[in-house]
């Protein structure tokens, strides 16, 4: 019993603990993300001291607190984040940058969800040729490599790629609509966010 109410004791205080904690204090804003990158980026921070805490704690009883404050903290980290980017307008839209040397025009890019560590986004691109593979069929899958850059053009966080759905139509003739989706990240490495910039396979190969 004594044992139970030390539990309960001690999921009280890290209650009190995490109701102060609110992505941790201040929160840099960023032009086109919000306070998206800077809340990630506070969270984060918050996650690695607990971690840490649990990894040098020389008590059974701290560490077992530590890691109880840090699952908790992942929750409130995860929660917060859906609730800003619902609230998020996006006034100045994802700028994005295309690359000359695709088979597709890119129309259009969008953010459609966020979570602690990546961005969704949804891009709508335009192709510019019949799209077909080496030996003459018509491609299933149409790729689109991206990462994220700053105002000076330097590489933010980790290139990713944005891919059609599999069998979402026969064949992507010129000039057709394609919507392409997928997640860039670390989410906290964004807050000098400027655009998302289109690269080649190649170039998307000799950096992830």
């Amino acid at each position: 019993m004594k044992r139970l109410n030390k539990f309960y004791t001690l999921l009280a205080g890290l209650s009190l603990v995490l109701a102060g904690c609110g992505g941790g204090g201040s929160v840099q804003e960023n032009e086109f993300l919000g306070t998206l990158p800077g809340l990630a980026a506070n969270y984060d921070t918050q996650l690695e001291e607990l971690k840490q805490k649990a990894k040098e704690s020389t008590s059974m009883d701290d560490a077992f607190k530590y890691d109880k404050e840090y699952d908790l903290l992942k929750e409130e980290a995860d929660k917060k984040m859906e609730e800003t980017f619902a609230t998020t307008k996006f006034e100045k839209g994802i700028p994005f940058q295309g690359l000359e040397s695709d088979r597709f025009t890119v129309e259009t890019m969008t953010a459609t969800g966020a979570g602690r560590t990546r961005l969704n986004l949804e891009a709508t691109v335009k192709a510019k040729e019949d799209l077909k593979n080496e030996y003459g069929g018509w491609e299933k899958y149409i790729f689109g490599y991206i990462v994220v850059v700053d105002a000076q053009g330097g590489f933010l966080g980790d290139p990713t790629v944005l891919a059609s759905a599999m069998g979402a139509r026969p064949e992507y003739k010129a000039g057709d609509e394609i919507k392409m989706t997928g997640s860039i990240g670390p989410l906290k490495d964004f807050v000098n966010f400027a655009a998302i910039k289109f690269i080649s396979k190649e170039e998307y190969e000799s950096k992830k």
